[in-house]
């Protein structure tokens, strides 16, 4: 348990320290989001489902960035070689990193579905615990197959491109559910 808190607190200082993680996947997913409200009229409101689907697209889009940014610091930091040699259980090591990763796009979800009561036109006053929970839930299965899907794209050569082909179709179906 004491492996999985530094660790956990390892993978948060990384993501916090960086400024091309967090940020830029903000960014992306509130262009995103942006691109979206284009469909709306002025001064239109977008259907709840519309702006559920708006919400999950951004973050989705925004997710890929999250998890291609913190693997490529950790191939280009020599990290991943470091976690190898460490006496740490590779459970542990990718539950650490999963859970890092559930934080990075719980806050992203956030922050993009307050975005979206601006963007979509949609009052946030109609939010249900089961929505957030919702979010939480489907950010936890995101950041639970992103970490491993992005381990694996870390070794290809065009990891940038391969990464979203990876994810999205497999990402899909834990959304819908």
């Amino acid at each position: 348990m004491r492996i999985l808190l530094v660790l956990l607190r390892k993978e948060l200082a990384l993501e916090l320290a960086a400024r091309d993680g967090l940020p830029l996947a903000l960014g992306f997913s509130l262009v995103c989001l942006i691109s979206l409200s284009l469909v709306l009229g002025p001064g239109q409101g977008a259907h709840p489902s519309y702006a559920a689907a708006g919400v999950w697209i951004s973050v989705l889009f925004g997710s890929v960035l999250l998890f291609n940014r913190a693997s490529s610091r950790e191939r280009e930091a020599g990290a991943i070689q470091a976690l190898t040699l460490s006496p740490a259980d590779p459970g542990t090591v990718y539950l650490a990193k999963a859970l890092g990763g559930w934080i990075a796009v719980a806050a992203l979800g956030g922050a993009v579905l307050l975005a979206s009561g601006f963007f979509l036109n949609v009052g946030l006053g109609t939010l249900r615990a089961v929505d957030v929970a919702g979010l939480a839930l489907g950010c936890l299965g995101l950041s639970a197959l992103g970490t491993v899907q992005a381990a694996m794209a870390a070794h290809v050569r065009a990891r940038d491109a391969v990464l979203p082909l990876l994810i999205f179709p497999l990402q899909v179906p834990i959304l819908i559910l």
